[in-house]
């Protein structure tokens, strides 16, 4: 089995620090909530890459990718967050029943915030870590990799763009060719052969972006790996990044809440940079502060 080389404290310390910055991204978007958004596809495409970049590490180092495992880390935090933002929404809505189906069956696949599309997500394309890590271990397999990625991703972004989906299907056609990219990436590292992923998925984005009318979110989705790419050959000494970058997880999964606080008690009128702030700041503690806590860190 092929081993990566790559794996500096100090090169990983780079990818903390950009967990940390898509994290402020990902709060940033949605107080702006715009459908032209830009910030958040770059953020959440930078979270995705992260993620399956260092899921085909794993299994290169390791020789395997246990399922198991990474359902243990992802489905039982997704259950408690259910719980915790149907509480939230049931206590906030003037609804009387405590349960209702939702009017789109799919967002189940969800739960009661749309930002917990994430977890499953992730949960399920983990699936694809082991047959291609089995698969892509000489140039020419890259290569087939490659061709087959690009023949799922320019459909798969063309229905993201035109097909009108529900969430959270529309965010999975936006993740899918993404988390691939990133699969492939972590899986080039050892051929060293990583400039034919990027230039793969620069290619897929031309292509989509003369097929369909480009919006901003599809550049975001490049942009992404660009700034992945840099910082992957970005070394940054000491812990801080590391310190940083382990608490993005839990700032994603609670900045709608605290974002639901400020609107209480500060109002609608709040400017977007300061309500940002406040809901950036609010998370990073209260998830240092569960980190604390035994049981509660396993939520985060």
């Amino acid at each position: 089995m092929t081993t990566i080389s790559l794996s500096s404290s100090a090169r990983r310390s780079s990818l903390d620090l950009a967990r940390f910055i898509a994290a402020f991204g990902v709060v940033v978007s949605h107080v702006q909530a715009s459908h032209h958004d830009w910030l958040g596809h770059l953020s959440v495409g930078l979270f995705l890459i992260l993620t399956a970049v260092l899921a085909a590490q794993s299994f290169l180092k390791s020789g395997h990718y246990s399922m198991r495992s990474l359902w243990g880390r992802l489905m039982v935090p997704w259950l408690f967050w259910c719980a915790f933002y149907w509480l939230v929404e049931l206590d906030v809505s003037d609804r009387t029943q405590i349960f209702v189906w939702p009017a789109e069956p799919w967002t189940v696949f969800a739960g009661p915030s749309i930002h917990l599309w994430f977890l499953p997500f992730v949960a399920v394309a983990g699936v694809c870590i082991a047959p291609l890590g089995r698969l892509v271990t000489t140039d020419r397999h890259l290569i087939f990799a490659l061709a087959g990625f690009a023949a799922i991703a320019v459909p798969g972004l063309w229905l993201h763009q035109n097909a009108g989906f529900v969430q959270p299907v529309e965010q999975w056609f936006f993740a899918i060719p993404l988390y691939l990219i990133g699969v492939l990436f972590g899986l080039a590292l050892p051929l060293k052969r990583q400039i034919w992923v990027v230039v793969t998925l620069a290619a897929v984005t031309m292509v989509v972006a003369l097929i369909t009318t480009p919006e901003p979110w599809l550049w975001q989705g490049l942009a992404s790996m660009f700034v992945f790419w840099g910082l992957w050959n970005l070394v940054i000494p000491g812990p801080i990044p590391v310190l940083l970058g382990r608490e993005a997880f839990g700032i994603y999964l609670l900045h709608p809440f605290f974002l639901l606080v400020i609107y209480k008690f500060l109002g609608p009128d709040l400017g977007w940079l300061m309500n940002s702030a406040l809901a950036f700041t609010m998370s990073w503690a209260a998830a240092m502060i569960m980190r604390k806590i035994r049981y509660l860190d396993r939520l985060i």
